[in-house]
Formats: C-alpha cells, sequence, structure tokens
C-alpha cells in the first residue's frame, strides 16, 4: 500500500478527497436516532366486538386466536390482553426473521380463522410493529373551544390524523379522548310503554326507514337514466317523521316516542390537557425514518392543518422526543470534537512541532467522516452506539499515523531524504501496525454472538470501531507518509532550533514525572513483598465491594417526563374518574415547585377499538398521566417521583399509584412495557392464580428497591348477570336474542349490533345511527328489569305480546375480571 500510495500520489489524494465528499453526503442523509433500529419483527392482532366481557373476549377470542397464530413459523410466542370487547395479542418472532413474511403469515391465519369467532365480531386488525419504538416521538393535541367533543374528535380524526399521516415517516395510529360522533334516537321509556313498542321495534323502523342502497337506473328514449331517491335520511330532524307503526290508521312517528339527535355514542375514553378535556393524537416514526425529520415535517405542517379546521382551534405538540435526542446526540458530539481537539493537543507536545501534528491529526477526520460511508451503505442511523463507538475509538485513530511519524522522524535524524525518509518508515512499521489494527477489531469479534437486545445495540458500535479503524490505517499507510515527504524537511536544514516555550514547559514536567516513576520503580523493585500484598489487599477490597455496585444493562436516563398509572376502585364511572384525575393533576402542581410542569397528559379510561393497543388503560377506573417537567426549573423527573410517591398516596387512599421514567432507552429496554419486570403467573384456574399473585405481591414489596408493586388482573369488577328464563320466553313467543338485544338497545344502542350508516351532506362522512336510552334515565336496577321486549315481527303475527324484562330474566349482582 505504501509502494503504490508513492507511485500514484494523486490517485490516493483524489481517493481521501472522494472519501471526504462522499462522507459528508452520507453524514447528511444517515438518520439520526437515539438508539440503533432493533429488528425483532412483531405482529398486533386486535379484535373488537363492542360490549363483550372480558371473559368472553378471552375464551372466545383471544384463546381461538392464540392456538391458531402458534401455528406460524418462526414463531417465539404470543401475549395476549382481553379487556371488554377488546382482543388484542402481540406475535413476538425470532431476531432476524423477516417481518414481511411474520404479517404475511398472521394476516392469513387470521384470515382463515375468521369464521369461526363468534358471529358479529368485526374483522380483527392486523398490523406489524416494533415492540422497541413504543414511546410516540410526540403527541399532538387538539382544541377548540367553541366545538363539542364530538366535533373535536370529529376533526381530530378525519382531518388532522389523515393530514399527519401523509407526511413522510409519520404514523399517527388513533384519536384519543372527545366523544364518537353518532345519530342516535333517545327513547322516552314511558312513552314507548304507553305505545306498547319496544326498542327494536324503533331500531327496525331505523334500519328499513333508512336504507344505504343504490336505486338502479332506466334506459329510456335516447337516454339512460340514473335513479335517485330519499332512501336514505337527509336530515337528522327527518329521522323524526319516520312512522314506527300505524295504530287506528294514526302512524306513531320516531318523535312520539324519542328524539334523534346529532349526538355522541357513550363516551368511554377521556383525555385532558393541563385538566383540560382535548384530544390527543400520538405521532410514531415508521421503520428506518429519521425522528428529528418527521418532528421538523410535523412543525412545518401545522400552520397549514389549522387552516383546513375550526377556527380558534389549537395543536400543540407535547413530549417532543426529538429535542432529548438532540441534546443527546449533540452532547455526544461536543465530547467527540472535545476528545479530538485534546488528541491533537497531547500529540502536539510529544512531538514539539506543528508539522507533525498535523500530518498526524489527518486520520482523525478521514477516518471519522470516511465512516459515514460505510455506516451510511449498511444501514445504519447516526445515534448514541455509532457515536458512541467513534469516541471511544478516536484517541485510537491517531495511533497509526504517530507510529508512522515517528519512524520517519527516526530516519530523517539519521540523514535521510524526506521522501526516502517517508517511503521507507512507512514501509517498516507496515506489518505492525496492520497487526495492531487487526487485533482491535478482533475484541470485537464476540459481538457477532450476541441475541437479543444486546446484538442490535453492540454490532452498530463494532461496525463504527472496525470502519474507522481500518480508515486510519488507510491514512497512515497512503496519507501520512505522503504529506510527510512533502511538509517535513531533513533534519540537516531543519536543524534543532528551540521548541516553542508551551512545549519547553511541557518537556521539563514529562522528565520531572519521568525521574520520578523511576525513583518508584526502583523500590518496588526493590520491595516486592509489599507490593504484591498491597496490590492483592486493592483487588480483595475490590471484589468486596463489587455487591455494593447496582447492576443495569444501561444507565438510568432522566430525561425529564415520568408516566403515573392511577386505579381508582374498579368499576368505577369514568366521569367520576375524570374528575379525580383532574383533581390529582391540579394537585402535582401544589405538591411540585412552582413552575416546574410543563404539561399534564390524561387519558382515562380506554376505548373498545383498536386504539386499546395503545394504551395500558383495561377499564374506567384506570387512567395514564404523562407528566413533563420544566427544564428551566431544575427539577428532573425522578426528584419528582420522590416527591409525589408518598404525598399522593396520602392525600387519595384508595386510589393506586404507580411510576415510570419515561424516555426512548428504557422504553426501548423494556419492549414497550412501562415496568422493567413483569412476573406472569400460568395456570387453568384463574382465582387460584390470583391468590398466588397476592401472596407473591407481599414478598416482592419487601424486597429492598421494589416500588410500586401491583397485580394487572382485577377480578371485582362489578356486574349484573342476567338470567333469561327460555322456557317463560318460548310462552311469550320471544327468543334470547330478542331478549338480548331489547336490553342492548336500551343500555348501550342499536350500534352494536345493528349497522345503519348517515351520511353528513356539509362533512361528506358517514356516522352510526342508534337507539338507546338516555343515559341519564338508566339510574336504577328497577330500569332494567322494567325494558321493554317485544316479539319479532313474525312472531307478533302468531299473537304472541309484548312483556318486561322481569318477566323472562332475573337479575344478579355479581363481580367479574377486567
Amino acid at each position: 500500500m505504501v509502494k503504490f500510495a508513492f507511485k500514484a500520489p494523486y490517485t490516493i489524494i483524489v481517493v481521501a478527497l472522494m472519501i471526504m465528499v462522499l462522507g459528508v453526503f452520507c453524514m447528511l442523509r444517515l438518520p439520526m436516532d437515539i438508539l440503533p433500529a432493533f429488528r425483532l419483527p412483531a405482529v398486533m392482532v386486535v379484535t373488537t366486538y363492542s360490549g363483550m366481557p372480558t371473559e368472553t373476549m378471552e375464551m372466545d377470542i383471544t384463546n381461538r386466536l392464540e392456538r391458531w397464530l402458534s401455528q406460524a413459523s418462526g414463531l417465539d410466542h404470543i401475549e395476549s390482553r382481553s379487556m371488554i370487547g377488546v382482543s388484542i395479542l402481540n406475535c413476538f418472532f425470532a431476531p432476524g426473521f423477516d417481518p414481511n413474511n411474520a404479517l404475511a403469515q398472521i394476516s392469513t391465519l387470521v384470515m382463515s380463522d375468521l369464521h369461526y369467532l363468534p358471529p358479529g365480531t368485526l374483522p380483527p386488525i392486523v398490523m406489524g410493529y416494533d415492540p422497541t419504538a413504543a414511546l410516540p416521538v410526540t403527541v399532538a393535541t387538539i382544541y377548540t373551544p367553541d366545538l363539542s367533543q364530538a366535533r373535536i374528535w370529529d376533526e381530530s380524526n378525519y382531518i388532522v390524523r389523515n393530514e399527519l399521516n401523509a407526511l413522510p415517516g409519520a404514523v399517527a395510529p388513533v384519536v384519543f379522548g372527545g366523544k364518537l360522533r353518532e345519530i342516535m334516537t333517545f327513547l322516552d321509556r314511558r312513552k314507548l310503554a304507553g305505545y306498547g313498542l319496544s326498542p327494536m321495534d324503533v331500531v327496525r323502523t331505523l334500519m328499513q326507514g333508512n336504507e344505504m342502497i343504490p336505486t338502479g337506473d332506466a334506459k329510456m328514449g335516447r337516454f339512460d337514466y340514473t335513479i335517485s331517491s330519499n332512501g336514505m335520511v337527509p336530515t337528522v330532524a327527518e329521522f323524526d317523521k319516520i312512522p314506527v307503526r300505524v295504530v287506528n290508521n294514526a302512524p306513531v312517528f320516531i318523535g312520539d316516542i324519542g328524539r334523534t339527535r346529532d349526538a355522541a355514542a357513550i363516551q368511554t375514553n377521556v383525555v385532558q390537557v393541563n385538566g383540560v378535556e382535548q384530544t390527543y393524537i400520538p405521532i410514531f416514526r415508521s421503520l428506518g425514518a429519521n425522528t428529528l425529520s418527521v418532528v421538523a415535517a410535523i412543525r412545518k405542517s401545522l400552520p397549514d392543518i389549522l387552516d383546513t379546521i375550526a377556527p380558534k382551534s389549537r395543536i400543540q405538540l407535547l413530549f417532543d422526543q426529538s429535542v432529548r435526542i438532540s441534546e443527546a446526540i449533540h452532547d455526544v458530539i461536543r465530547e467527540l470534537v472535545v476528545g479530538i481537539i485534546l488528541a491533537a493537543i497531547t500529540i502536539y507536545f510529544f512531538l514539539g512541532d506543528i508539522k507533525p501534528t498535523f500530518i498526524a491529526s489527518l486520520a482523525i477526520p478521514l477516518s471519522i467522516i470516511g465512516c459515514m460511508v460505510g455506516l451510511y451503505f449498511l444501514g445504519q442511523t447516526l445515534n448514541l452506539m455509532t457515536l458512541g463507538g467513534l469516541a471511544l475509538v478516536t484517541g485510537r485513530l491517531i495511533d497509526d499515523a504517530v507510529v508512522v511519524l515517528e519512524n520517519i522522524e527516526r530516519l530523517l535524524e539519521h540523514g535521510r531524504e524526506p521522501r526516502v525518509a517517508a517511503e521507507q518508515g512507512a514501509d517498516e512499521v507496515a506489518l505492525p501496525v496492520l497487526v495492531s489494527t487487526i487485533a482491535l477489531m478482533i475484541v470485537f469479534m464476540p459481538v457477532v454472538f450476541f441475541q437479543g437486545l444486546g446484538k442490535y445495540l453492540f454490532i452498530p458500535l463494532a461496525l463504527t470501531v472496525c470502519i474507522s479503524i481500518l480508515l486510519s490505517y488507510f491514512t497512515a499507510m497512503t496519507i501520512v507518509p505522503l504529506a510527510a515527504a512533502r511538509l517535513l524537511k531533513p533534519k540537516s536544514e531543519h536543524g534543532h532550533g528551540p521548541k516553542p516555550k508551551a512545549v519547553q514547559i511541557f518537556d521539563r514536567g514529562w522528565d520531572a514525572f519521568r525521574v520520578r516513576y523511576q525513583t518508584m520503580l526502583d523500590w518496588s523493585i526493590g520491595n516486592p513483598e509489599v507490593v504484591v500484598t498491597l496490590s492483592c489487599a486493592a483487588l480483595g477490597l475490590s471484589l468486596l465491594m463489587t455487591p455494593l455496585l447496582g447492576n443495569e444493562f444501561f444507565p438510568t436516563n432522566d430525561s425529564g417526563m415520568f408516566a403515573m398509572r392511577v386505579r381508582t376502585e374498579t368499576g368505577t364511572r369514568i366521569e367520576l374518574t375524570s374528575r379525580l384525575v383532574a383533581d390529582i393533576s391540579a394537585k402535582l402542581r401544589e405538591l411540585l415547585p412552582k413552575d416546574s410542569v410543563e404539561a399534564v397528559l390524561s387519558n382515562i379510561g380506554v376505548l373498545p377499538s383498536w386504539a386499546a393497543a395503545y394504551s395500558p388503560n383495561s377499564a374506567p377506573h384506570d387512567a395514564l398521566l404523562d407528566v413533563e417537567m420544566n427544564e428551566k426549573s431544575g427539577v428532573g423527573a425522578g426528584d419528582a417521583i420522590a416527591r409525589l410517591r408518598p404525598q399522593l398516596t396520602k392525600l387519595y387512599p384508595g386510589t393506586h399509584f404507580t411510576y415510570t421514567l419515561l424516555d426512548p432507552v428504557s422504553t426501548a429496554l423494556n419492549y414497550g412495557a412501562l415496568s422493567p419486570l413483569d412476573l406472569r403467573i400460568l395456570g387453568p384456574d384463574l382465582d387460584k392464580g390470583y391468590g398466588f399473585a397476592q401472596v407473591m405481591l407481599k414478598k416482592l414489596q419487601r424486597v429492598p428497591g421494589v416500588t410500586d408493586a401491583f397485580v394487572e388482573q382485577k377480578l371485582d369488577y362489578p356486574d349484573i348477570d342476567m338470567n333469561i328464563n327460555r322456557t317463560k320466553a318460548a310462552y311469550l313467543g320471544l327468543t334470547s336474542e330478542d331478549v338480548m338485544k331489547n336490553v342492548i338497545t336500551a343500555l348501550n344502542s342499536s350500534v352494536l349490533f345493528a349497522l345503519n350508516f348517515w351520511d353528513d351532506p356539509v362533512t361528506g362522512n358517514n356516522y352510526f345511527i342508534g337507539a338507546q336510552y338516555p343515559e341519564i334515565d338508566i339510574d336504577s336496577r328497577q330500569t332494567i328489569e322494567n325494558i321493554p321486549i317485544n316479539p319479532s315481527s313474525r312472531a307478533a303475527q302468531t299473537g304472541a305480546t309484548p312483556t318486561l324484562l322481569r318477566n323472562v330474566a332475573t337479575l344478579k349482582m355479581m363481580t367479574v375480571p377486567v
């Protein structure tokens, strides 16, 4: 390599310039993130059946899908969650398995099992995801003071979310908070009874009186006419004019037994931002996207998005991960630059001349910038591990050049010409330097055998080190001797002039240190027993102190954000949980130093849809509060947790709190879980498993360092068990279906089983139409017992008569798992 460099010096210079130019080009295009990309393929399957109890979801949907999906090749394990109306399965595949293959297999298996799921189950949603990227890059909150919660959700879902998803690299999957807009007929139970009608009579009327089907066309004469009609009701007010029944030649309209309103579904999820109800959209980045670029694109698009929604609307970005990522990476880059400068200064003091220092220092920028080319084409990113690898190897990058220069200087002192000294000096040390380079690369070889997260964390670091030291070897064998031949002069010409004063001072200090070291070395050789005894004592003391050190895979990072899970009494209504959370949100600001809390984002309850996959909540008594601290206040997230833990427990007895630091590193290492350690208890008997979990919990709480331990599963969710007497129902011409559908309609709306749509002529969006009792009317057990049950139309023609629920079913209070 040395001989070739002197035979074709311009070729070497052009190659070096190409490396620098291409390196800068690649560096500007490398994605920037906090950690390397983790290629751990996983597929999420979300199945919904609104209103279905947790136990039924687990037995009939979750268990069925688990057994069926276990046939997938390459599958490592399946984790599942079952909630009211929602089943979530996370299918984890072996590291390195093709994610597209994993997604294709799971999709095929889900579709083949769809026929065996309970009737009425919505088709499962299958999507690939990265379990290590569960923390959104930012959160967009939307608030319009003049709009209802339903209208805010409408704009958030149909406008803001779609605009965000159109941005390169951004993924905005769901909207939390607000109310889902629906066209609802609120039934007056007394008027229903007065006309001898049941809720299902109204549902059938809505289904038959609002048809969403084409009318066809007619070819008459020269033209082909399309046929349009008012089969779909044009306005919300028109629904009240649909006749339900004709009694004694007098029609009974929907408006006679209720009122139809542009309303919303029963709310099961509430979002508060600093105590004010709003909506929010978590925004993730797609695999391989640059977090900083994604957030920058979002910020740039906000003015255009605001122009498309209602006036006075506000969109705010909270929990911006790009700020922390940028700060962390800039810190590493700053330390890297400082290391380069210090390395150059050190070389200068030891060599005592600016020219050799300049020549040796060429290895650092060429190796680091050239390394960017390798990282770019190997599909890596600029992250803490790759930049940390560069910081780790910075001092080593200059070593090869120093060795070559020292040998060239020695030959110059022997009277050789600069060109001869440069070529011969580099050639003499080429093999030892190569062996040293290979030896350093071999140190990182075991990284290849790492498994799991360690593989994805440390392979980028090893690649960075190996590429950069190979480039430093190339520089030492080509650029350094060429520059030395050009810049250095023969010693006869150069002479031995006085060194700079700073170097002279350093030399005197260095000589004094060498004298003291020589004295200490002589004493050590003369007293081997003392040296060995002291060394063994130091080693023994170090070993004894080792257990006092904590063990962590990665150091704890306080990024100024933390999550607080709040769980109140099981089954608490979401309205009461929302009030409690608003009070806790305000109390946070009182308990912590003034202006130390930047924002509090509260997610209360859970949506019975695929949005449940993005929330740890399982019921209306659960809430998740994400708290962002003000960096200028000097109060970190860890300090805030230490202050809040004892005080909130005392102020809110009966409410359980858990705390977790939020940062991308810990979230990735925990595979997206809020807790660093989860214990799973397996067994066929849920009650025995729960009892064993309680015993384990008491023991774990006594372990030093364990905080906020709790049992996730709850078995005491309040339930009203309705036992239908099928024999009595049959005598009255009723079936279980008649009973169930009337009860569901009265309590939760017919939207759960009778899908009907209405098109809004203003927005162009379609909305569900249903019927139900007003929520405020469902105020006692007697209200449920007095729900009117009418037979189907065919049964009514055979003489079946209406009755009340209490005549065909009994109600019993009990508890169920949730």
